[in-house]
């Protein structure tokens, strides 16, 4: 008898196991990689938080650049030399401070959060959980 109950749960109890391991992972939190990618870029590590960024960001901002290119050239202006430079050169405006960060959602592998400042002022992000981590993901194709 007691055999028996063994026979039912060990394989169950395998299968609760293996259901369990993605949430056992050494992953970081949406909110932990983006305080990284935050430090990162306040740093002027801009190598680092560039790599914060999805693949769909980083492409969009040097697709940004090369289409202004030649209109800044002929305005007598000189254009960032590619999409890190932009974002984090003369570009956008990004987050430095940040009082509280809230994960407002996470289902498959996107998160919202939602960034407050110490001036009080909120921006929600998107975070997508790729290539084995969270990155933010700013929408530029738009």
């Amino acid at each position: 008898m007691r055999r028996r109950w063994a026979s039912r749960i060990l394989p169950a109890a395998l299968l609760l196991g293996i259901a369990l391991l993605p949430a056992c992972d050494d992953t970081p939190s949406p909110e932990a990689s983006l305080r990284a990618f935050i430090a990162a870029a306040a740093a002027g590590d801009h190598d680092r938080a560039w790599e914060g960024l999805t693949p769909e960001t980083r492409q969009a901002a040097d697709v940004m650049v090369a289409a202004v290119r030649e209109a800044l050239l002929a305005a007598g202006e000189t254009p960032p030399r590619d999409g890190k430079a932009l974002i984090f050169g003369q570009g956008l405006e990004m987050i430095r401070e940040v009082e509280s960060i809230e994960e407002l959602s996470r289902e498959g592998g996107v998160a919202r959060l939602r960034v407050k400042d110490p001036g009080g002022e909120t921006v929600e992000l998107e975070m997508r959980l790729q290539e084995g981590r969270w990155r933010l993901h700013l929408p530029l194709e738009d």
